[in-house]
């Protein structure tokens, strides 16, 4: 099969790359350490009812860095900067990139690294299209498959739940389909696609 980076040329430059390398080397993640992951996270969305509880991005973001000792680097707008800075401080070394990236800058720092975790954003299909095996957190308000990220590397959790298919931007049940997808599970499938990656 075709991987999606080959399928989605984004036609990214050399100067592209070159500010990926240095965006990263500024921040102390460039050149990668052996034996020690870089993870892509968007804890954000604009719509609240794609929102994964932050209390879990922290806990699983926490936890890769201490088993594996991946850095991770936040993605999103201006907007959802207060929300990765709360990843951000809760774990060491994180580099918080909302706000600083255009989107092509930010595919070049995504192509750089080795997995991807996030809500339902454009920023997944991003990931997806520059190659990063993503874990997808999704919630019901749209129908199954509809906006998955593109190819089988992929790992894609949603819940059913009675009122699946709402199309809601803001939930009126407490989040109840992302709530009943657990940071242990979440946590499973990101060391699972590391070990499959060599870490």
């Amino acid at each position: 099969d075709t991987p999606p980076s080959e399928m989605f040329d984004l036609g990214l430059t050399a100067e592209e790359r070159r500010f990926a390398e240095e965006y990263l080397a500024k921040n102390g993640a460039w050149p990668r350490q052996p034996g020690k992951p870089l993870v892509g996270l968007t804890p954000g969305s604009k719509m609240e009812a794609k929102l994964w509880p932050i209390e879990r991005y922290r806990h699983v973001a926490s936890e890769l860095s201490r088993r594996t000792g991946a850095r991770i680097v936040s993605f999103g707008s201006p907007a959802e900067r207060e929300i990765c800075d709360e990843v951000t401080q809760a774990v060491p070394g994180t580099i918080n990139g909302a706000g600083e990236l255009t989107v092509r800058q930010a595919a070049a720092v995504l192509e750089k690294l080795d997995m991807y975790l996030g809500n339902d954003t454009g920023t997944m299909h991003v990931a997806s299209a520059v190659g990063l095996p993503c874990v997808g957190i999704f919630s019901a308000r749209d129908w199954p498959n509809r906006w998955h990220p593109y190819g089988d590397r992929h790992t894609v959790l949603r819940s059913f739940v009675p009122c699946e298919g709402c199309l809601l931007e803001t939930c009126n049940k407490g989040n109840l389909c992302l709530t009943q997808i657990g940071q242990d599970q979440v946590l499973a499938d990101c060391l699972k696609h590391l070990h499959e990656l060599g870490y």
